[in-house]
């Protein structure tokens, strides 16, 4: 939200002030009507002139509500999850421990060093489960 918020700011700001600066609702006039060579506003012109304007203007107050907005979504999730509770970088991932039922049923056996499955020897159970269980959802995707 904060990166479409900055977009939406910038193409406002660039449109109101192509429309207030750049933009030329003067049209150019021959000798007709006595006003001589010169330039006169073409109502129409004016018109777009004005409705470029708005539109920014709509663009840049919308781009600071998304923006301002982000910040309040971004303290409020970081209020939802309590520090207590938020997993930390030196944190263990609890994994499942598997039984001798469990890694019979998945074809693994044991050397009492390592675990082997399929043909390859893994360090934990966990790695060797977790290997037979992709390959068998693997043979199952593949059919």
């Amino acid at each position: 939200m904060k990166r479409n918020g900055i977009i939406l700011i910038a193409a406002g700001a660039a449109l109101f002030l192509y429309a207030m600066l750049i933009f030329d609702p003067s049209v150019a006039v021959g000798s007709y009507g006595g006003y001589g060579d010169g330039r006169v506003i073409n109502i129409g012109l004016q018109q777009q002139q004005t409705m470029m304007a708005i539109a920014g203007a709509a663009l840049f107050i919308s781009g600071i509500v998304l923006y301002c907005m982000s910040f309040s979504i971004a303290a409020n999730l970081n209020s939802e999850m309590p520090n207590e509770v938020a997993p930390s970088s030196d944190a263990a991932i609890p994994q499942k421990t598997y039984t001798a039922e469990d890694l019979t049923e998945l074809g693994i056996t044991t050397d009492g060093r390592s675990y082997l499955a399929m043909g390859k020897s893994f360090s934990t159970d966990h790695e060797a489960a977790s290997f037979v269980r992709m390959e068998k959802l693997r043979s199952k995707l593949s059919r």
